[in-house]
């Protein structure tokens, strides 16, 4: 039944294949499991014009608007976005066609700033004639994707999820906001009426995935995957979608299964290249890991390769190599403000000032401050200064940003764009300043944060430790080692939280009297940074305390 729906809708829409996209394969034979039927499409980056539209100027614009959603329902972003683009040629009053180019733009693997904008900014114009509802609607789509205020995004889609032609995305966009704030049971109420009207939404399947691994239940998160690419067998995302959840479970050889799948489908599948470096890497295979990522800066697309930089940077830190991972990130940095996408570039590059502080070379994270961050306005650039001061002991400057912040949301703004939590800032700030039982207060949040966050556990284990808890740290240092976040960009781990976590955790089990433990974590530590090209003392203190115990050992003592 579903497959006789979609090749009528299909055929309704295209006119009988009026137009005929260049990148769709066609394949002999459905799979067995395949129960719906839609094209596929080759994923492989190209410059803008992919399609050949040419001839088909007769076409309505409803109908490619048509054809440009259920591609996007089938995480071919690209080419909608391509096929929504040639709509805005043919149309330029079509409102929905520029609300869905916000959402494509937006997208981490398109990250077109620039052009997010702009489409808003014709999106706007658009909405203010046709009448209140319309630009109420687009200001929620503003504060989501441009602005990243999620609690003004959440108000502002609420509104509409009765109103008839703008239920579903109301409802998709509600539980986008939703989930970044942490309300997961909210988020995932509204993505299965999403599916109660219908149940073959990718969109909302896969999104569900999402927030079970979110909540931290990886055989849902698992579950529901199986169930996405049994329904679309001969996709390539959700074989991706379900090598990240095994990863998550620690089954490898599942996980490259599912990866290879992906890749057999279409070898240039970006989501899948990504997936399979990010395997190797927690499987600890380096140079594997590096030359997998290093395939993205073969594409002729800026901000493609920004995230293959990145993806090795990511492997370098992970190995120690931090001069390297520097330089790596710099090209991130610098690709991403290329493409015209300011805000990735400066994400990235306080992602860089949080690596160097974290290894306490407060130097190097001057040098990123001042070389990216002071000709992109006041508030970029302070920010910026923020982590800065706190890893430099100056609490005072840093005490009186965090106070003149408050209640100020133009820098509430910024903080959200470029990744920063205000609450982690100041426990880090209360435990630079040895305040440890405050630190612990603030990050608890009194049992409302539902999600797992590698920061904040990371936190909250180094002031448990501190403050002598050691059960309560070691709980929390695991749950750094088991963040889940293959699922949401940037696809992997903070690699310096990871290693020093490992080093923690094991300093932790000796404070246990767990000296087993203790010496797989410091071994696993020296696996990563044990030929650091940094002089560390933390390498220094695992070797000798990792000889101690295995003298111990070889003595026989327990």
């Amino acid at each position: 039944m579903k497959a006789l729906f979609y090749t009528l809708l299909l055929s309704a829409l295209l006119v009988g294949a009026i137009f005929i996209l260049r990148s769709i394969e066609e394949r002999e034979g459905p799979s067995p499991r395949r129960l719906i039927s839609h094209p596929v499409v080759s994923s492989e980056p190209a410059p803008m014009g992919t399609f050949d539209l040419k001839g088909t100027e007769a076409v309505e614009t409803g109908e490619i608007y048509a054809t440009g959603a259920i591609l996007m329902d089938l995480w071919h972003v690209k080419e909608a976005m391509e096929t929504f683009e040639e709509a805005a040629r043919r149309d330029s009053s079509y409102l929905d066609v520029y609300i869905r180019l916000v959402e494509c733009y937006s997208h981490p693997l398109i990250c077109r700033e620039d052009k997010a904008k702009s489409s808003w900014s014709c999106a706007q114009r658009i909405a203010a004639m046709e009448g209140l509802e319309d630009t109420l609607f687009v200001s929620a789509l503003g504060s989501l994707y441009l602005e990243a205020d999620f609690e003004s995004a959440a108000e502002g889609f609420e509104r509409f999820i009765t109103t008839p032609d703008r239920e579903d995305d109301s409802r998709y966009f509600l539980a986008t906001a939703l989930f970044h704030l942490g309300r997961l049971d909210e988020a995932e109420r509204h993505l299965r009426k999403l599916l109660e009207k219908d149940e073959s939404s990718g969109k909302a399947r896969e999104f569900l995935v999402r927030c079970a691994a979110a909540r931290g239940d990886l055989e849902e998160a698992r579950a529901r995957a199986k169930e996405l690419a049994a329904l679309y067998s001969e996709e390539p995302f959700p074989y991706v979608l379900l090598s990240q959840t095994e990863m998550l479970g620690r089954d490898f050889e599942e996980a490259l299964s599912f990866c290879n799948s992906a890749l057999a489908i279409d070898p240039k599948y970006i989501p899948a290249i990504l997936c399979k470096g990010n395997l190797f890497a927690i499987q600890g295979k380096r140079e594997a890991a590096r030359a997998t990522f290093e395939k993205l800066l073969l594409f002729d697309d800026p901000i493609l390769v920004s995230i293959g930089s990145e993806s090795i940077a990511f492997v370098d830190f992970l190995w120690g190599q931090f001069d390297d991972g520097g330089d790596m990130m710099d090209d991130a940095i610098r690709s991403a403000m290329l493409a015209g996408s300011v805000r990735r570039g400066l994400f990235y590059a306080l992602r860089l000032v949080e690596y160097f502080c974290q290894l306490g070379r407060g130097d190097k994270a001057e040098a990123i401050v001042e070389r990216w961050f002071s000709g992109f306005g006041a508030i970029p650039a302070r920010l910026g200064t923020l982590r800065l001061d706190i890893c430099n002991g100056d609490l005072l400057s840093a005490r009186h940003l965090l106070e003149e912040m408050t209640g100020k949301l133009e820098w509430r703004s910024w903080m959200r764009l470029l990744g920063l939590d205000y609450e982690k800032v100041v426990a880090l700030a209360h435990i630079k300043n040895q305040e440890y039982v405050r630190a612990l207060e603030l990050l608890d949040g009194g049992g409302a944060v539902v999600m797992v966050d590698e920061e904040r556990s990371y936190l909250r284990g180094y002031a448990a430790f501190e403050s002598g808890e050691a059960e309560l740290a070691a709980a929390a240092f695991r749950e750094v080692l088991a963040y889940p976040r293959g699922l949401e960009f940037p696809y992997h781990h903070d690699p310096v939280l990871h290693v020093q976590a490992l080093f923690y955790l094991a300093e932790t089990e000796i404070a246990r009297g767990d000296q087993r433990e203790a010496a797989k974590h410091y071994a696993a530590f020296l696996e990563h940074w044990g030929e650091a090209e940094w002089d560390m003392q933390a390498v220094d203190r695992a070797r000798e305390k990792l000889n101690t115990l295995s003298n111990t050992f070889e003595g026989g003592q327990p």
